[in-house]
């Protein structure tokens, strides 16, 4: 199986092809090297997994994926693409939903809004 994982001027991917294979991350390795645009290539045989760094202003993501998919280093129909991390938009959300509902209880309660409540016992 392969994985995916990217964002502007960075892309992971997981080879089966490169995993357990020297000679053939050193071959990639060299191949990504040469290629105008791209910065670094981090290979680990041990892993599958290949990280290059690219100016996306040099090279498009789908060029690099292109190169690797002609070579035989990724196949985009068997790539598992990683998901954004959900868990810690639903915090975010559920703190800014938390802080509204407090300054409408004090509203509320007090009669006036929270901001003013907040001054006054600070000023």
């Amino acid at each position: 199986m392969s994985y995916i994982h990217s964002t502007p001027g960075r892309l992971r991917i997981k080879s089966p092809a490169v995993k357990k294979n020297s000679a053939t991350a050193k071959e990639l390795r060299k191949t990504l090297s040469t290629v105008f645009g791209i910065a670094t290539v981090d290979i680990n045989p041990t892993t599958g997994s290949v990280l290059v760094n690219y100016n996306p202003k040099a090279i498009a993501l789908d060029d690099i994926l292109a190169l690797l998919e002609r070579r035989g280093y990724f196949e985009p129909t068997k790539a598992e693409v990683a998901q954004p991390d959900v868990r810690s938009a639903v915090v975010t959300s559920a703190k800014v939903i938390a802080k509204s509902l407090i300054g409408e209880v004090l509203q509320g309660v007090v009669g006036v809004p929270a901001l003013s409540l907040v001054l006054s016992i600070i000023l």
